[in-house]
């Protein structure tokens, strides 16, 4: 089977990490989705990919009920393949500029007023922070007032925005700002040779 027939298969698609999947499974089925998840392991241990796949299935339509998100994205349906291609505009992915040293307050703030904004095509906006240890110290205490923020809005009739983000473990958890883990829901995925 081909990579291209391989990705547009229904499901997860992801080796290794079935208890973290089945976690987010569970939360999509009984519709707890929170508002931010902190996905952490080993460099190339497939954070990315989880987060990834985790926003597809949020802003997937090929479940029974476009109003649901279903446990698993079914990779057909016409948000799935833009999620897959990368011009979903309801998914936002936020990562250290190459020509800077660190994710910056502007970068968290430009967050904070696309979540605020009405989403273009699916039922939320999914905001996904790549190496989120490289915010600096403006940008981690920006990030933890807005999730300061959603949660204490995070019971309001329409859902928050889900902010997914990940980071290398080798770095302390968020030293910079440590209060930001209490309002996260974690998944630590495990290092397999």
């Amino acid at each position: 089977m081909s990579t291209l027939q391989q990705t547009i298969q229904p499901g997860w698609n992801i080796a290794g990490h079935e208890h973290a999947i089945g976690l987010l499974r569970r939360i999509l089925a009984v519709q707890q989705v929170r508002h931010a998840y902190l996905f952490t392991g080993p460099d190339h241990i497939g954070k990315a990919l989880l987060a990834h796949r985790f926003a597809q299935t949020l802003l997937c339509t090929g479940g029974p009920d476009p109003q649901v998100a279903p446990e698993a994205p079914c990779n057909a349906c016409l948000s799935c393949r833009k999620v897959l291609h990368g011009n979903h505009p309801d998914l936002h992915v936020i990562a250290r500029p190459p020509d800077k040293q660190f994710i910056v307050i502007e970068q968290i703030r430009s967050l904070q007023s696309d979540s605020a904004r009405k989403t273009m095509e699916g039922r939320r906006n999914v905001f996904i922070i790549q190496d989120a240890h490289d915010m600096n110290l403006q940008a981690a205490n920006c990030l933890l007032k807005t999730l300061e923020d959603q949660n204490l809005t995070s019971s309001s009739c329409s859902p928050p925005p889900i902010l997914a983000y990940y980071y290398q473990p080798f770095f302390p958890v968020y030293s910079k700002s440590p209060c930001i883990c209490s309002l996260l829901r974690k998944s630590k995925l495990p290092w397999k040779k």
